[in-house]
């Protein structure tokens, strides 16, 4: 890796909603793709546009999630997509690509109005990224974590009245929970295949 003099920022979107800088390059021509698992760690600020100040809302270390499978907010699940392994960058973006129109009351991220002009800073560094795993072959302890992670997603989501995207993480955890379409092909102890089955019956009654 080699530090840079700060670049331009680079316009994700093409409407300067999204904007990132790299600070630090990475190894070149590593960019994950959509659906590969990626471990980052980020600072996540607000920022007042008119008096600058800037307040840490939350510090994220070693962060796995699968892109495009809404685990991780979405600037950072956008921005991670032209990053190479390795590559830290600086995240400037509105707060509708971190919390939405509504912004996150629990964090003190106020709601998108005409009275206010926030804007989130994220410092964003890609550790390392893999191919999806066979499912089939985790340990029922990975199965329960992406299980209860993506379930907690989509109960984020769905508390925020977006059911779509409520919807599209508890299927995620379906995936990880659902031993008919994945069956188990490791060793494993029945108690855990037990709960397995509890967790799945919870997101089922979830997406009912």
């Amino acid at each position: 890796n080699s530090k840079l003099n700060p670049s331009e920022f680079e316009d994700i979107l093409g409407n300067k909603s999204l904007l990132k800088q790299t600070t630090v390059t990475g190894e070149s021509d590593s960019r994950p793709t959509r659906s590969t698992m990626a471990t980052v760690s980020y600072k996540l600020s607000i920022i007042d546009s008119l008096t600058s100040n800037i307040h840490l809302i939350e510090n994220v270390s070693k962060e796995r999630f699968f892109i495009g499978e809404y685990d991780i907010i979405g600037a950072i699940d956008i921005c991670v997509q032209s990053m190479n392994r390795g590559e830290c960058a600086l995240i400037n973006c509105d707060i509708r690509h971190c919390y939405g129109d509504m912004g996150c009351h629990e964090k003190q991220i106020p709601a998108i109005s005409t009275n206010n002009s926030y804007r989130m800073l994220i410092e964003l560094e890609l550790h390392d990224w893999q191919s999806p795993p066979d499912v089939r072959k985790l340990s029922i302890d990975e199965r329960l974590y992406w299980g209860d992670k993506k379930r907690h997603m989509g109960n984020f989501h769905y508390r925020r009245q977006d059911n779509s995207t409520s919807i599209h993480c508890y299927n995620g955890a379906l995936r990880f929970l659902n031993t008919d379409l994945n069956p188990i092909l490791i060793s494993f102890d029945e108690n855990q295949r037990l709960i397995l089955k509890d967790r799945y019956i919870q997101v089922e009654n979830n997406v009912a």
